[in-house]
């Protein structure tokens, strides 16, 4: 019996020390959410009133549904499908979302972000009679035998949704809203479908939410809604879009208006109005910031503009370099591309967009989704398999041009130096510190009262993982400037990493021996620099360009990562001490914090021996008591 209960106990023991090995390996990943918050951005619309134009962004060739006749209506401003379905039952898209000035084709679909928004207006008008056609709505849509369809049965008053797997079309849901509300002939709607890949919390897992509503545009009050779950359709396929216009055995027609796609994106950052620059291209040349948003399969990103996208002499362009080694952070001053993102609209309106290697190789043609010719943004989408090493972050630089002539740089550089190293980070993985904050308060409203609330630190913080430190200066608005680099504001963060005062620089505010600085811009990099001086003298050396989780714009946090590997002369201690400054330009000193903050920076293997060590002495201390 004895020996019985040692075997238990040396096997309560065992369980013990590899549950928290496996816990400590587990909490040193990165704990991934999606990063800042989202905005919705448009990503495709399409305005009828230039027929060349519209036709850029819809396949209506490829399809076939009886003896049609699709055509825009530019005198009225909408896109018009008529069927006779009187010889024949072909249920098919009539309309096909595809890329910019690309050819007709199944390759050429569109490809939408996994999660979207889509709305678009129509119309069944009064005659021919009888006219009852259906509108679909087909998101997931890669072609005419796998995807979702959202109906609006006009006859029968309900919203429908199907699934349609090998041309055969099954019900999964049905809402009857005739009590309420009745589609009338020779009336406006909206209809609106959302889907997206969100968890089911009753079945308790990932599934296709899919939202439908229609609306009586003369009086938006009146309105219909449903929704539904399903996962027939997994996040890595069939995510493109169509329309339909449908009614068995009849002739009908359906009046299409105002499609118009959202996604929600990340604001990677803005850019300042550039416009009067002396010999500026154009203001659809200025770019007004970078949006990104990534699903399953793709990359996209949206460059918006300060103004709608003309034709001119001379062909435009607009070009985004991608650094995924992100080696860039090792140069003071510079940029190591990895691929090269080309968007090209010619002077007749033909736009193409490519990617190229380092070396100016071209990989593929690209599609662009969404803009061009008379909007004020693009978006291009990049297949995910095309960027080889992606990591959780990249970085991006960017720049426009007239012909030849370069036009503005992204993001905004005060220095007017020509790729001055600094560049967007963008987290396609946000990591989280596994650790729990430590902090330090400082006084609201102890600055001076001539520099704005965004200079006014509250907070010090400070966590870690296994591999990172990270760091947060909380200031006293929710408006730090999205741009602007020495001219705006300077954050300053000192870091004593052995805990001495006679080696590093000594500031004597807080009483630390700085062994390393951060400085940070807002629209640079942030910059790490190690002590090389005497204890009194400013002399540091750079060392690496470090990482922000995301553009402190608008918010009042600023939030800083940094390798743990990036101190290594001297090392991090177990506990550093950290203090923060603001300022502007190379004046510093607008605030700090009046009280030093004590970080602990525990190492991995410290934590796992100790958590054995506790272990250890629970189970024999189990094990003796059972033994008396």
């Amino acid at each position: 019996v004895e020996m019985k209960e040692m075997n238990n106990s040396s096997s309560i023991l065992t369980s013990a020390i590899v549950s928290i090995i496996f816990l400590s390996l587990i909490t040193s990943a990165n704990i991934i959410q999606t990063s800042d918050t989202p905005t919705d951005a448009e990503i495709l619309s399409i305005d009828f009133s230039n027929e060349a134009e519209a036709l850029k962004h819809l396949d209506t060739s490829s399809e076939v549904y009886g003896s049609a006749r699709e055509y825009v209506d530019t005198s009225n401003q909408w896109f018009v499908f008529e069927g006779d379905n009187t010889q024949s039952n072909i249920n098919k898209a009539i309309a096909v979302v595809k890329g910019y000035s690309e050819p007709d084709s199944v390759a050429s679909f569109a490809v939408q972000p996994y999660n979207y928004f889509v709305s678009v207006d129509f119309m069944i008008p009064d005659s021919p009679q009888p006219v009852y056609g259906n509108m679909y709505i087909l998101p997931r849509f890669s072609n005419s035998s796998y995807n979702y369809e959202v109906m609006i049965d006009t006859q029968n008053n309900r919203i429908v949704f199907n699934y349609v797997k090998n041309s055969e079309s099954s019900t999964i849901g049905s809402v009857y809203f005739g009590d309420t509300f009745t589609i009338q002939r020779g009336n406006w709607y909206r209809f609106e479908v959302g889907i997206f890949w969100d968890y089911n919390i009753d079945e308790g897992k990932e599934m296709n939410h899919i939202y439908a509503k229609i609306t009586d545009i003369n009086n938006i009050n009146n309105a219909a809604k449903a929704e539904i779950w399903d996962e027939n359709i997994l996040p890595n396929v069939s995510n493109g879009l169509a329309f339909m216009g449908y009614c068995d055995n009849q002739f009908f027609r359906v009046f299409i208006d105002n499609i118009l796609v959202t996604a929600s994106t990340t604001e990677l950052g803005r850019e300042p109005d550039e416009a009067g620059v002396s010999g500026w291209g154009g203001s659809d040349l200025d770019v007004s910031g970078l949006q990104g948003f990534v699903d399953y399969s793709n990359m996209f990103i949206r460059v918006p503009l300060e103004s709608n996208i003309n034709t001119a002499s001379e062909s435009k362009y607009w070009i985004i370099q991608l650094d995924v080694d992100k080696d860039s952070r090792n140069i003071d001053n510079g940029w190591g591309i990895d691929y090269n993102i080309t968007i090209q609209i010619d002077t007749d309106g033909h736009a193409e967009a490519y990617l190229y290697d380092a070396n100016g190789n071209a990989i593929q043609r690209l599609h662009i989704l969404g803009g061009g010719i008379g909007y004020n943004y693009l978006v291009v989408q990049v297949p995910l398999l095309l960027i080889q090493g992606l990591q959780p972050s990249l970085y991006l630089y960017g720049y426009s041009e007239l012909g030849s002539s370069i036009n503005d740089r992204f993001p905004y550089d005060d220095t007017g130096n020509w790729q001055a190293g600094d560049y967007y980070i963008w987290y396609i993985q946000e990591p989280k510190p596994t650790s729990n904050w430590t902090y330090v308060n400082d006084a609201l409203g102890d600055i001076d009262e001539s520099h704005p609330a965004y200079f006014d630190i509250i907070e010090l913080s400070s966590a870690h993982d296994n591999t990172h430190v990270f760091f947060m200066l909380s200031v006293g608005s929710n408006n730090i400037p999205w741009n602007g680099g020495n001219q705006s504001i300077v954050y300053r963060i000192l870091i004593d990493a052995d805990n001495r005062t006679d080696t590093g620089y000594y500031d004597e505010k807080t009483n630390i021996g700085a062994d390393y600085l951060i400085i940070y811009a807002v629209g640079y990099a942030p910059r790490l620099y190690a002590y090389q001086g005497t204890g009194n003298d400013w002399n540091w050396e750079f060392l690496k360009k470090e990482d922000y989780i995301y553009n402190p714009g608008g918010s009042n946090n600023v939030y800083l990562i940094v390798p743990k590997s990036d101190f290594n002369s001297p090392a991090l201690s177990n506990a550093i001490i950290l203090e923060g400054q603001t300022g502007k330009d190379d004046t510093i000193g607008v605030d700090y914090t009046d009280n030093p903050l004590i970080a602990p920076i525990p190492e991995p293997g410290y934590l796992i021996a100790v958590a054995i060590l506790i272990i250890t002495i629970i189970a024999w201390r189990y094990i003796i008591q059972r033994r008396t």
